[in-house]
């Protein structure tokens, strides 16, 4: 049980309790529900203006209801409720081959259910119907324009489903037993009962392949399963096959010269539509401010570089051509002492085979913090661009930064 209490600024009180709990079914299933409601206490509302003969008054232009502000106490409860059902299945596949031995798929599906009443409906008492000068139903909301906001107007019956996929690998190597994942596929999609119509939602696909302990790769896809008018830019209310719609994936790696001059690798970092995990430059940046230290006193490397890989496709309507993206950022580093460093940054269009942009710097470290100094001589915000900032990861936001910087407007 969780509870929650929040005081405005603006005098209003906001109370939130969630209870949850959790069964399992014929020793198979696991069943989980929970219910959250939250209560609003505010201290001005709006009252409705009547004429003399007792009919709602209305704007003559809008159409709206007349208010009049009123101070006193006002309440709304609202509440939701959810559940959820979901099971694992396990299927081990003995292979000989090399050092693996066993494949394991670990088979999660999921399906849940959300339901949010219409509270603005007036058997919860926070509307109220009134007739207008002719006679006609008015609906009106006294909680509209005060400080809780107006009465949620939405009945909600979602269901949301989705089934996971891993895949699991034993080793023997030497006599050592190693285990790891190697490929998950996620499939989710939802349907949402209280539409009038394309009520079943894309299905949304992700994927992880992992290439050994250095690489990972992250695709993604969308399937839409309805129907397109004569035109392709609108859904109709049709089933059809999943078609793919859009789909992406992000790969980057590093690799960094040791200081006798051999070849390391370092890290990957990956993210999937939208979110982001460790950003090419945050990757390279720390494997270029840690001094060495540690075996043997060694230096820094004397050079790093990271790549990225993104592409994305787009193909919304099928009467038209497909978009597509598919570039490369790469950020290297030339060590030219313990202190002193170069940098070069370029970004490159695969499809249309031509660097985009591209920046080179200088870095300086300064024991507990780095400076660095980087010219963009090309692109809409081309220009010089001077940070000093702490080493610590935490410490992120203290920093000084100069920008000169050319716009170009439209």
């Amino acid at each position: 049980m969780l509870w929650d209490e929040t005081i405005d600024d603006t005098r209003t009180w906001r109370h939130n309790l969630s209870v949850s709990g959790n069964t399992q079914l014929m020793d198979v299933f696991k069943l989980v529900g929970s219910v959250s409601y939250a209560d609003a206490w505010a201290f001005n509302y709006n009252e409705a203006l009547f004429d003399e003969s007792g009919s709602v008054q209305l704007d003559s232009t809008s159409g709206a209801v007349l208010t009049q502000e009123v101070d006193g106490f006002i309440r709304r409860g609202t509440f939701s409720t959810s559940a959820s059902l979901n099971t694992k299945l396990y299927g081990i596949f003995p292979v000989r081959l090399g050092g693996l031995r066993a494949i394991r798929h670990t088979l999660t599906p999921s399906l849940s259910l959300r339901y949010s009443p219409n509270f603005s409906d007036e058997t919860w008492g926070y509307t109220e119907s009134y007739k207008d000068s002719a006679g006609n139903d008015v609906v009106f909301d006294r909680f509209t324009g005060s400080d809780i906001g107006s009465t949620p107007t939405n009945e909600t019956l979602n269901m949301s489903y989705s089934l996971n996929n891993v895949f699991d690998y034993k080793l023997f190597k030497n006599e050592v037993e190693s285990k790891g994942q190697f490929f998950t596929w996620n499939l989710s999609g939802s349907y949402n009962f209280k539409r009038d119509s394309l009520k079943a939602s894309d299905i949304r696909n992700t994927f992880k392949v992992n290439f050994g302990r250095q690489f990972s790769l992250s695709p993604s896809a969308n399937f839409e399963i309805y129907e397109r008018d004569s035109t392709g830019s609108r859904k109709i209310n049709k089933f059809r096959l999943p078609r793919m719609t859009r789909a992406n994936f992000n790969f980057s790696f590093n690799l960094r010269g040791a200081p006798s001059g051999g070849l390391r690798r370092s890290g990957y970092g990956d993210d999937l539509e939208g979110g982001e995990a460790d950003t090419l430059q945050s990757v390279v940046n720390r494997d270029i401010t840690q001094r060495a230290g540690g075996i043997g006193g060694s230096k820094k490397p004397v050079w790093t570089a990271g790549f990225r890989l993104s592409y994305s496709y787009s193909h919304d309507n099928p009467l038209l051509e497909a978009k597509q993206q598919f570039s490369m950022r790469a950020s290297l580093k030339f060590n030219l002492s313990e202190n002193w460093g170069v940098t070069y940054n370029p970004n490159f269009d695969i499809i249309n085979r031509e660097m985009v942009s591209g920046s080179i710097g200088v870095t300086r470290d300064l024991h507990c913090w780095t400076m660095s100094l980087s010219w963009t001589p090309t692109g809409r915000w081309g220009g010089l661009n001077l940070t000093i900032r702490p080493k610590s990861p935490s410490l992120q936001d203290l920093k000084y930064e100069h920008k000169s910087q050319r716009r170009f407007y439209p």
